[in-house]
């Protein structure tokens, strides 16, 4: 599965866009299935393949790589996933529902 698609990096903001935008689309989740650690997407630099989002597990916002989440491997050489049934969701939501 590619974690990014030129679809979802038509649909993303560029990094910094969003700063005057009271609450922002988290356009994109990924999540470990062997664990509960999860990154939500709401801006990207494809240049750089860089997010800015949501670490799921302490709902800090923050920076995030893709090739980070491609390099990543847990049990079995499981890969990080793409949550194809995510919706658009805005950041306040997430960050309650990981508090």
């Amino acid at each position: 599965m590619n974690l990014m698609t030129k679809e979802i990096e038509r649909q993303m903001p560029p990094i910094g866009s969003q700063q005057n935008v009271e609450d922002p689309l988290c356009r994109v989740k990924y999540y470990a299935p062997w664990k509960k650690f999860v990154w939500y997407g709401f801006e990207y630099d494809p240049e750089e393949q860089l997010f800015y989002g949501i670490d799921g597990l302490s709902g800090n916002l923050g920076y995030f790589e893709l090739g980070e989440l491609e390099s990543i491997e847990g049990p079995d050489g499981e890969p990080i996933k793409r949550d194809l049934a995510f919706i658009p969701t805005p950041i306040s939501q997430i960050q309650k529902a990981c508090a």
